[in-house]
Order: structure tokens, then C-alpha cells, then sequence
């Protein structure tokens, strides 16, 4: 799943996703390019070939895992193993805190495991080339319990509490990251209400400047952001958002009980893809690692059309979109 891009084909994808001019002149053109293109950024047929191909190998790799664990036939193995105690909410949870469990137990880089929130809190180390962690002591305030969007819409703020330190994450943060987060979710709504979907109407934060994370980390500067469910749907079941991949019989029949189960599974993906290119859109990003993609923008590197790594290695992510800023 890993891609490698060489600098004509990034240059190729930064002007594309309009990340050089355009688009990203201003939080103001930012807003109306997302009226008008709109299209390009929810249709998989539009998407840039590069990213398109690691949104693909997320497909076939789901659909892979899908078939072993969650189609029908994985899921009346299940019952059978379970006997009558069988509940299909808690084996689809059982299943992604052991994926956490052994993902956390797999290499450094992993921390503390909240297993009610399943999330993993994950390094983020932001020292490239070597250098020395940045010494910088940012105006900061306290994060609000709700965002007012430019679309009118009043996104909700909801807070965990992380593992390491069992801190809140309603910590003091810079404006930046504020004002970032307020364009992406408002361009995102206004997306979706092109779309005729429903609107992001609250996201839940684990970490800001609480819990624990690797040395240089733009969370200590209030500069980044863990972002682990959206509207009370844990990120980590993007999966089953991907189950669509599986046979017809077994789509529907999975598609049926998890509508009992009033988990809006079907949606989850779609709203992951479209805020990880709101925020690859917003120019004073620094790191966007999410589900689906993991991208950052390095402003130490001299040639400018290698600042941009959209395939980025680092690890884990599977269960919330770390987003950073970074003045430019």
C-alpha cells in the first residue's frame, strides 16, 4: 500500500488538488472553490491517480479482511463460537480492540490503548533531518465546546480523556489550529449538503495536548489534533463503511443488522475521504494522517515540489486522523 512519488508526479498532484495557488490563496477562494468543485473532491473518478491508487489498495485490502471476518459466513462462524451471548455490536468491537491490542504490542510508537474509546495513542515525532525540536511558545486559548461553521451550521465539541495521563483533551491550542479546523469542517459541510448528505454535527477529540506522544510532536505547541469519532461513530469502523466490497447477498444482510444497530457505517468512509482533502487543502497544514491516506508538508525542505510527501511512513492512524498546522 506503499507509493512513492517522484517530484513531476507530485508537483502533478499539488496542482491538481489546487494546493499551490488557487484554492489555497485564502480561506475566502479556499470556501468558493469548494462550491464549484465540489464534484472533484466526492468522486472517486476525480480524485488524483496517486492517491487514487492507495485509496484502491484500502478497497482491496478491506475487502480481504471483510470477507475473513465479517462476512456472513465469518459471522455465523462467530455465533456458533459464541453460542447464544452472540451480539454483533460486540464483535465488531471485540475485533478492533484486538487489532489495536496487537498493533500496539507490534513496534515502538504505540502507547497507551483506551479500550472504551478505541483509541490508540499513536507517535507523531516532527523533528526531520535530525533537527533539534522546535523552541516555540505559541498565543494559545482554550478549546471551545463548539465551532460556529461559515455554512451557519454549530459543530459540536466532544472530549476524551487520554490513557497515558488521564487528562481531557480541552486543552489550550493556537488559533491557527482553530481556524484551520473551521474551514475544513465548513467546506466539508458544504460539500455534503451539495451532495444531499447529512452534515457533520460533531467530532470527538482524544488528544491535544494531553496524553502521550514522541519527542517534537506538534502537540506539545497546541498545534495538532486527534480526532476519533465523528457525529458518536468511532473512526476504527471505517471498515464496515468498505463492506460494500463484499457479495450483494452478504452487503445487504451486514448493511440490514448494522442499521439495527444504528451505526451510520455506510457514511463513515465518505466522510473520512473528504475531510483528509479539506485538510490537504488547507494551506497552513503540517501532518494529515488518517485511514485512509497519511500526508505532510515539510517547509524546511528547500525545492518546493519536494515538500509534499502524500505517502508519508509513519504508523497506526487507523482509528483517528492526527491533524497538525505549521505557520507558513
Amino acid at each position: 500500500m506503499r507509493f512513492k512519488l517522484n517530484s513531476l508526479r507530485l508537483l502533478a498532484l499539488i496542482l491538481s488538488l489546487g494546493l499551490i495557488n488557487g484554492s489555497c490563496s485564502s480561506s475566502k477562494n479556499s470556501r468558493e472553490d469548494g462550491i464549484t468543485r465540489s464534484n472533484v473532491l466526492a468522486s472517486n473518478d476525480s480524485l488524483p491517480p496517486q492517491l487514487q491508487k492507495i485509496i484502491d489498495s484500502l478497497k482491496e485490502a478491506t475487502k480481504a479482511e471483510g470477507e475473513l471476518y465479517y462476512s456472513e459466513a465469518a459471522i455465523e462462524r462467530a455465533k456458533k463460537t459464541r453460542g447464544g451471548d452472540f451480539n454483533l455490536r460486540e464483535y465488531f468491537f471485540d475485533q478492533q480492540k484486538q487489532f489495536l491490542t496487537e498493533l500496539k504490542a507490534k513496534e515502538e510508537g504505540f502507547f497507551e490503548l483506551n479500550e472504551l474509546d478505541l483509541f490508540l495513542e499513536t507517535g507523531t515525532p516532527d523533528n526531520l533531518f535530525g533537527a533539534k525540536c522546535r523552541k516555540v511558545v505559541n498565543d494559545t486559548v482554550v478549546f471551545p465546546d463548539y465551532l460556529l461553521l461559515g455554512t451557519g451550521d454549530t459543530l459540536r465539541i466532544k472530549f476524551g480523556t487520554s490513557e497515558s495521563d488521564n487528562l481531557i483533551a480541552k486543552q489550550t491550542v493556537t488559533p491557527l489550529l482553530l481556524e484551520g479546523l473551521n474551514e475544513i469542517f465548513t467546506n466539508a459541510n458544504r460539500q455534503f449538503e451539495i451532495q444531499q448528505m447529512p452534515k457533520i454535527r460533531s467530532i470527538k477529540i482524544m488528544c491535544t495536548k494531553n496524553g502521550k506522544h514522541s519527542d517534537c510532536s506538534n502537540h506539545f505547541h497546541g498545534e495538532a489534533v486527534d480526532i476519533s469519532a465523528i457525529d458518536g461513530v468511532k473512526l476504527i469502523f471505517m471498515k464496515y463503511s468498505l463492506m460494500k466490497n463484499l457479495s450483494d447477498s452478504e452487503q445487504v444482510k451486514l448493511h440490514n443488522e448494522l442499521k439495527d444497530l444504528n451505526l451510520e457505517w455506510d457514511l463513515l468512509y465518505e466522510r473520512i475521504l473528504t475531510l483528509q482533502i479539506w485538510m490537504e487543502r488547507y494551506p497552513s497544514r503540517r501532518e494529515n494522517f488518517g485511514p485512509i491516506f497519511k500526508t505532510k508538508f515539510s517547509t524546511e525542505i528547500t525545492n518546493a515540489s519536494e515538500r509534499f510527501d502524500f505517502d508519508y511512513e509513519i504508523g497506526g492512524h487507523q482509528d483517528h486522523i492526527h491533524f497538525s498546522v505549521r505557520p507558513l
